[in-house]
């Protein structure tokens, strides 16, 4: 019996999610439903499945719904707070360090005068990056996810395509049938 279950065949067809996303293609083509030539296009993530389809009936609770973005995480203010701090004093052990070494630094001569100010400077330029607020993230594609009728159907349909594909392969091994008479 066990070895029955191993025997089974596996599908060879293509899983596909019911997530596609929208982009925009350099040929209009008919859209899948009404026909009207759109350049619109939803496409899964490899492309193992794209239809084109008008942006109408992207609004159309019936054909696709729109798959709402994850929320961005990013660091909270206390985060960045904290770093800040942090950072601040970081730079006044630094400069109480400095300081303390300053007293010999002043009978070496200017070469430490030239060090403070380039480490000043420095200094600065990394306060003004610290402050600045993060670039934001550009939006990818909008995504969204095709009525389980139609996704069942579309499924479908690219099952019988591999279907017919793997048919072709097979018969190949098949031998021909005799031409000549008997």
């Amino acid at each position: 019996m066990a070895s029955a279950a191993s025997n089974t065949p596996t599908p060879y067809y293509t899983k596909l999610f019911n997530v596609y996303y929208e982009r925009k293609a350099g040929t209009e083509r008919p859209c899948y439903v009404c026909r009207m030539p759109t350049a619109t296009v939803l496409a899964t993530l490899n492309t193992e499945d794209f239809l084109y389809a008008c942006p109408k009936h992207l609004t159309d609770s019936g054909f696709a719904t729109a798959i709402p973005d994850p929320p961005v995480i990013g660091p909270s203010a206390a985060d960045i707070a904290k770093v800040v701090e942090e950072y601040k004093a970081k730079e006044e052990r630094k400069q109480a360090k400095e300081q303390t070494q300053g007293d010999d630094a002043k009978e070496k001569g200017k070469d430490a005068n030239k060090d403070d100010s380039k480490a000043k400077v420095s200094a600065t330029t990394d306060s003004k990056q610290l402050d600045s607020p993060p670039a934001p993230v550009k939006a990818g594609h909008r995504r969204y996810a095709l009525h389980r009728a139609l996704f069942t159907m579309r499924q479908r349909e690219l099952r019988m395509r591999e279907q017919a594909v793997h048919a072709k392969e097979r018969s190949k091994g098949l031998p021909q049938v005799p031409k000549g008479t008997i």
